[in-house]
């Protein structure tokens, strides 16, 4: 019985330290690493997540030149949000993923199941 309790508390500080690895390496900078819109946000609150995050993370960007661009991967299930700014002269390109906003906006309208 101590060796199942053991593997359990050993499977579960693993889990943990793999999931804080994900969020740490998730800094927006490609799909593959973008920040994930939290699940108890609803597709029709998801820009505004996004934008109050870019605001807090990116107070001075420029809006200058500024893009906005919706990414979708409908084979894979998986959709994101882009935006191009400038901060300090330099470009700067954060991705998102709000796959669980699409999908929950897709089966609102009957798109999916």
């Amino acid at each position: 019985m101590r060796h199942h309790i053991l593997l359990i508390a050993a499977s579960a500080l693993a889990t943990a330290g793999a999931f804080a690895q994900e969020s740490a390496t998730r800094d927006g900078s490609t799909e593959q690493k973008a920040i994930v819109v939290p699940a108890s946000v609803s597709d029709a609150k998801a820009h505004d997540w996004q934008i109050a995050y870019l605001n807090k993370h990116f107070p001075n960007r420029a809006l200058n030149g500024s893009e906005h661009a919706f990414i979708g991967h409908d084979e894979q299930r998986r959709w994101y949000d882009y935006y191009s700014f400038r901060v300090a002269g330099k470009k700067k390109e954060v991705y998102f993923d709000v796959s669980k906003q699409t999908l929950e906006w897709a089966k609102a309208h009957g798109l999916t199941k």
